[in-house]
């Protein structure tokens, strides 16, 4: 594969040839690209930072930790149905995906750890195991559903999972 379309179209070790999401590209350079800008000396208040490590902990450690991996994907445990909501909608925040695909996609992960079908295998490189899966294709396959259908049976889930962006 030429070098310049190595990141368009990547093939990994299991043969899966995966695409660039355009969509996902632009808005993850976008977004990076103004957490930089806040920390230009004009901008950097005490607020600002404040702001910055919050959100990170409410996308990140709520969102996708506490939300979308313990609580969707392992069901570790269990809580009221507002709460669960709402730590989906704060996973949204982290602009990996919708609850029905990310969950897919870690639950296949778990499956097959490290072997080929992996969705997102350190053996791919580093770089592609913490985030070029995530603005590719073919997380999953062509099936997402097949492995989700407890969070599909949620009309309120399903609808996040629409309209998580």
């Amino acid at each position: 594969m030429a070098a310049n379309t190595k990141i368009l179209h990547r093939e990994l070790r299991d043969g899966r040839t995966v695409h660039l999401q355009w969509f996902y590209s632009i808005v993850f350079a976008i977004l990076h690209v103004l957490t930089l800008v806040a920390f230009l000396p004009m901008f950097v208040h005490v607020s600002s930072i404040v702001v910055f490590f919050a959100m990170a902990w409410i996308a990140g450690g709520l969102g996708v930790t506490l939300g979308y991996h313990r609580l969707l994907t392992h069901r570790s445990f269990v809580t009221y149905k507002p709460i669960e909501y709402i730590l989906t909608i704060f996973a949204c925040l982290s602009w990996q995906g919708g609850p029905i695909q990310w969950v897919g996609t870690h639950r296949l992960h778990h499956t097959e750890s490290d072997e080929p079908g992996d969705p997102h295998s350190p053996r791919d490189g580093f770089s592609w195991s913490h985030l070029l899966w995530i603005i590719h294709s073919s997380r999953i396959g062509d099936d997402p559903e097949k492995l989700t259908k407890d969070i599909q049976r949620d009309p309120v889930l399903c609808f996040i999972d629409r309209y998580w962006y």
